[in-house]
């Protein structure tokens, strides 16, 4: 209710600062409020859709990214102690009253398939609301055994983050991929999401 107000009154500052840097920018088309337009009117008080970005856990450290995104780059150039995770068991707790009005549930990382409570906020979904869309942002680096079987308990649209086809130039930007098994994953992973429609 407080963030409502804030927006009501045209102050992004409490919680929406990347949408505000982006229309500052110019950039509308880099504003992430326009990628809830489409779904219905929520006549709720709960949220039809949610996005979580509760981690920076990342396998990668890509030229573009930083400390907030990437674990390894926080560790390793940036030389930071790893972020605190505030998420808890509370947290979660407090999600299972929003889980069955959800539509979707959107996941960013760091790298979301390497982010444990993910997976426990997919449990929660599956048991709860099966129904839900999970959209995953990942860097198709990671595919084991656990990922296939979450994937085959739910509904997950998958976005792939690639740089380049050129697999050099792929793996001097990504840091730690290797392009013959991301292009691997992605076949996969496009197959999965033409079976799911």
């Amino acid at each position: 209710d407080e963030l409502r107000e804030y927006i009501k009154h045209n102050d992004l500052s409490l919680g929406c600062i990347g949408c505000k840097h982006h229309f500052e920018a110019g950039n509308f088309s880099g504003v992430q409020a326009k990628d809830y337009d489409h779904f219905p009117p929520n006549i709720t008080r709960f949220p039809g859709v949610m996005s979580f970005e509760l981690d920076n856990a990342c396998n990668l450290e890509c030229e573009m990214c930083n400390g907030d995104f990437s674990s390894l780059i926080r560790k390793n150039r940036e030389e930071k102690q790893a972020l605190k995770n505030p998420y808890d068991d509370e947290f979660l707790n407090r999600l299972i009253e929003f889980i069955p009005h959800l539509h979707c549930a959107k996941f960013y990382g760091g790298e979301p398939f390497l982010i444990d409570l993910y997976y426990r906020i997919w449990d929660m979904i599956i048991k709860i609301n099966p129904g839900v869309r999970i959209k995953v942002q990942t860097n198709a680096t990671i595919l084991n055994n656990k990922v296939r079987e979450i994937l085959g308990m739910a509904y997950f649209d998958i976005n792939i983050y690639i740089d380049s086809l050129q697999e050099k130039t792929y793996e001097n930007i990504r840091k730690n991929a290797v392009y013959e098994r991301v292009i691997k994953n992605i076949r996969y992973f496009a197959a999965y999401c033409k079976k799911k429609k």
